[in-house]
């Protein structure tokens, strides 16, 4: 009972919210030279973000909103201080509407990243958003693009679990055997250590996935997956093996 409440409480919450930033967002549009260019910034985390309009509607995803915003001329592509986009901000969360109105927008540029190299196709993967990363992808987002630790869509969707994406991804080109510079893993070993048996499957099955590869610390995908402690794909992995000879 107690967690319903705290759930409705938080419900109440995020519509007040989502409110407050319309009724905002209301006055920004009558007076251009703030909605235009300078925007507001709030406290995030003990830093100050600025945030634009279009983020904002991105954000509670109010597709009217963003079309009347755009329409006065306000940049498609326009980065917040942490450099993310709306479009961004959008795949992140989940928001088809809102990423429906920014893909259709002549300007937009899919494959700008914010200041850690993060791009809409990287946090749509993680997040599991199958619609968006096709949406993305038809729209020529880069699947080899990696983050500034090297860390593709690829390897992000396999370490969540989202074999969809996964095979999606892989069958639009991805590099299954890429590694990040963080911990030089691959695909195939974020998989193994999270135990993402499916996910194993389909990327040693269907991407023709490197087994033999390690991660900086020496680690094997046999390793990552006694670390990760799933059963379940250890028996695959052996059966796949025997089966292969």
């Amino acid at each position: 009972e107690k967690g319903k409440e705290k759930e409705k409480d938080k419900d109440k919450q995020n519509e007040q919210q989502k409110k407050e930033n319309q009724s905002q967002r209301g006055n920004e549009m009558r007076c251009p030279e703030n909605s235009l260019r300078g925007g507001r910034e709030k406290e995030r985390g003990g830093r100050r973000r600025r945030e634009y309009p279009l983020h904002s509607c991105a954000k509670d995803n109010d597709v009217e909103g963003m079309k009347k915003i755009l329409c006065a001329g306000y940049d498609v592509n326009r980065r917040d201080t942490f450099g993310a986009t709306a479009l961004l901000i959008a795949c992140h969360l989940g928001h088809k509407e809102a990423v429906d109105v920014l893909l259709s927008h002549s300007n937009i540029d899919v494959n700008l990243g914010e200041l850690w190299g993060r791009t809409a196709l990287h946090d749509a993967s993680k997040k599991g958003h199958y619609d968006i990363v096709k949406k993305l992808v038809e729209k020529n987002a880069d699947v080899s693009l990696a983050d500034k630790k090297k860390k593709s869509a690829l390897m992000k969707a396999a370490a969540r679990g989202h074999t969809k994406i996964v095979r999606y991804l892989i069958q639009k080109g991805a590099d299954v055997d890429a590694s990040d510079s963080q911990y030089e893993s691959t695909a195939l070993l974020y998989a193994c250590m999270k135990g993402k048996t499916e996910v194993v499957q389909t990327l040693v099955e269907e991407g023709g996935a490197e087994m033999r590869k390690t991660n900086r610390k020496n680690e094997s995908i046999f390793h990552c997956v006694v670390l990760g402690g799933s059963v379940q794909t250890l028996v695959f992995l052996l059966q796949f093996l025997l089966n292969k000879g």
